[in-house]
């Protein structure tokens, strides 16, 4: 009787075994990871506007941005996240990158580098990541991306110049490649004004 009861248990014991495992491996998600990826036109210009460094400090990501998950809202007040969408760094420091970049490439200054350097800057560019998020709506879905930036003159002890940039695209296909494309394009725009106004700055 012993050996009957012990038999059936083995089996059941097994069973949930296989089931526990089978379970586990059929609910596990896998992680997906996203970065912005946007042209960084070239200057045409064969020498710098000004032989001065600039530092650039990382954006403040303020209270929503500082961790990597994709950011959705389907209504007014209520943040969301997509726990198995990812960028590959917070927003705010993808942005910064990317404004090095196109700083870099619009041949402005001698050099653009992170801040704080060893290398003597006279200018320090500085900002906060006010939006980075999509919208669902009935309507149509939108990704919207804001951010403030300001110049500090090292040798003045003032900032020279400060402005707000935001800029909302649509998602022409609502799934996830439809997303990142929409960001894509909205931090394209914004960079894209931030350079060009700090460019006039230094028109001779």
């Amino acid at each position: 009787m012993l050996n009957r009861i012990f038999q059936h248990s083995s089996k059941w014991i097994v069973f949930l075994g296989v089931f526990f495992i089978f379970s586990n491996c059929g609910g596990t998600k896998s992680v997906q990871y996203f970065t912005i990826d946007m042209p960084s036109p070239v200057s045409s210009s064969t020498s710098e506007k000004t032989t001065d460094y600039l530092g650039i400090k990382q954006l403040d990501s303020g209270i929503m941005f500082h961790e990597d998950r994709l950011i959705y809202q389907d209504s007014q007040r209520e943040i969301k996240y997509w726990n198995y969408k990812k960028w590959i760094a917070p927003p705010s420091v993808l942005l910064t990158e990317a404004l090095k970049r196109n700083l870099s490439r619009a041949q402005i200054f001698h050099n653009v580098l992170d801040y704080p350097t060893s290398i003597q800057t006279r200018y320090v560019l500085e900002g906060k990541l006010n939006s980075f998020e999509e919208h669902d709506a009935i309507e149509g879905w939108t990704v919207r991306v804001g951010f403030e930036l300001r110049l500090f003159d090292m040798e003045l002890h003032k900032f020279i110049w400060e402005q707000s940039f935001e800029n909302q695209a649509a998602v022409t296909e609502k799934t996830i490649a439809g997303v990142v494309q929409g960001f894509d394009n909205a931090s394209s725009d914004c960079i894209q004004a931030a350079v060009e106004q700090i460019s006039k700055l230094f028109d001779k």
